[in-house]
């Protein structure tokens, strides 16, 4: 298959790139005290996220070249393949825990979070089911509440892995794409209403997550204990001020703060870089949705616009979840920051989220070079969010 150039959405890759490189500078500097105490080296961390981020790009300008209706084909076996993984992460067999947790599989010598890689197949499959059925939206048995049923299980799966924020994102994203999809606000309000109760059972049913809950209410209750974190991320953003105490001179790095370069990585960039970095990286992902939302407004097909949707809320949900929990605005949920957190299965993904969206890019250029050269006859009357139809 010949590479074309064409297909390379040049915004959209500035800002990958940009990200990457603020990710990875931002990475070093977390992890360079964490690096020293567990592995004597400082680099260890970076040097193994560095060849990470070169697949993924590779993945990235790859995905590119890929027709939009392949991925609308294949969207049930990718889903059928991500239930797959998940129901593997449940047999001893194959898992693999970290920090007690049973989230990474292990095959053929390769450790991943099916978790992960269910993010992006959720996305293709509500790309395909609403555009196949966009007619039948604001049905509530069919149209609502069928997709939905089968992200329970996904979300479930994910659950049973001790695991509360992957399911939040899947179920935001999945709701984000119905909402603009058009389905009815009241639906939304009588699942407001479940998960609000489902979420009530799934704190009270364990400790570790009612502890979590109740330090984000008063952190200064058990400060040294469940408040611990979120103290200690106070202290880092009250030390960088407004323009931060300057790179690799976060103090909370060097042992202070837990999972400095995974959970917390946004409060160590708040430390160094301080109010004018925190919105600086806020602001990044905010350009990737609006770009995001521009391609969807500029395809020709539902297909494209769905699929540029979901893949811009999984990477995005999961962002602002990060920094709000650094912030505490919520509980902890143990989420990373993408492109800027250390690990290798959250950092791949996103970069094949972002693929999809040039995909979708490209399907919109191409489409819209050819309306272009058929001549003003042929050409399409209104946009794509009038007169798309599935292909």
């Amino acid at each position: 298959m010949k590479f074309k150039f064409k297909r390379i959405d040049g915004v959209m890759l500035a800002l990958v790139v940009l990200m990457t490189g603020l990710g990875l500078v931002a990475l070093l500097s977390a992890s360079y005290a964490a690096g020293e105490r567990a592995y004597g080296d400082p680099y260890h961390y970076v040097l193994k996220q560095l060849p990470r981020a070169g697949v993924g790009l590779a993945l990235l300008l790859a995905m590119s070249q890929i027709k939009i209706d392949v991925w609308r084909r294949s969207a049930y076996a990718l889903m059928a393949i991500s239930v797959t993984l998940l129901m593997m992460v449940l047999s001893e067999q194959f898992q693999v825990k970290h920090n007690g947790a049973p989230r990474w599989l292990k095959i053929f010598g390769i450790e991943f979070q099916p978790s992960e890689v269910a993010k992006v197949a959720v996305a293709v499959f509500m790309a395909r089911f609403l555009t196949d059925h966009h007619g039948r939206i604001k049905e509530f048995g069919f149209g609502f509440l069928a997709p939905l049923l089968l992200i329970v299980l996904v979300a479930g799966l994910i659950c049973l892995e001790k695991d509360l924020g992957g399911p939040i994102v899947v179920a935001l994203t999945v709701l984000g794409v119905l909402l603009v999809g058009g389905a009815r606000l009241t639906h939304f309000a009588l699942l407001t209403a479940i998960m609000s109760v489902a979420g009530y059972v799934l704190i009270e049913s364990f400790k570790h997550r009612l502890d979590r809950w109740k330090a984000w209410i008063d952190p200064w209750l058990d400060h040294q204990n469940t408040g611990y974190s979120i103290v200690h991320s106070f202290f880092a953003f009250a030390n960088g001020g407004i323009l931060g105490a300057g790179p690799g001179q976060s103090q909370l790095k060097q042992g202070f703060l837990p999972e400095a370069h995974t959970d917390y990585i946004f409060s160590i960039l708040g430390e160094e870089a301080g109010l004018a970095g925190v919105v600086i990286v806020g602001g990044l992902f905010l350009a990737l949705l609006h770009r995001a939302l521009r391609i969807a407004m500029a395809s020709r097909n539902l297909a494209g616009v769905y699929l540029c949707l979901g893949a811009a809320l999984a990477v995005v949900v999961p962002a602002f979840l990060n920094m709000y929990v650094a912030l505490s605005i919520i509980p902890a949920k143990g989420l990373t920051l993408p492109f800027f957190s250390y690990g290798g299965t959250s950092l791949i993904v996103n970069f094949i989220a972002l693929g999809l969206m040039f995909s979708a890019a490209a399907d919109a250029g191409e489409r819209d070079g050819e309306a272009l050269r058929a001549g003003p006859e042929r050409r399409p009357a209104t946009g794509p969010r009038q007169g798309a139809t599935p292909e």
